[in-house]
């Protein structure tokens, strides 16, 4: 019953930090409507809002700190950095998370 209660607990704190979220990726798309790893162009539906500073890490979905992806792009970042990024987060939760993607994203190339 407990368990219950603290996943349905965690949605409800997950759809709060997401709200936002079509409004800022229509935001994102209107300057600039591509892929910002391969910069491939794609329709707005294509595209996935990628969230730099991560929700499960308590942040917010601001514009500052989102940009989209395509699908592969976005797949292959979450594949190759997640585990490295909670790492982070755990021993530095002030750090700059823009700066971090800004560093690996051609990696993703």
């Amino acid at each position: 019953m407990a368990k219950r209660r603290n996943k349905k607990k965690a949605e409800t704190i997950r759809k709060r930090l997401r709200a936002g979220s079509k409004e800022i990726k229509i935001k994102l798309y209107e300057k600039a409507p591509y892929c910002d790893i391969c910069h491939k162009e794609a329709p707005l539906n294509v595209l996935d809002l990628h969230h730099v500073y991560l929700i499960r890490h308590g942040f917010k979905t601001e514009e500052s700190r989102c940009v989209l992806l395509c699908p592969t792009c976005h797949r292959k970042f979450h594949m190759k950095y997640d585990e490295y990024l909670d790492l982070i987060f755990k021993t530095n939760p002030d750090i700059n998370f823009m700066r971090i993607y800004e560093a690996f994203k051609n990696d993703i190339k």
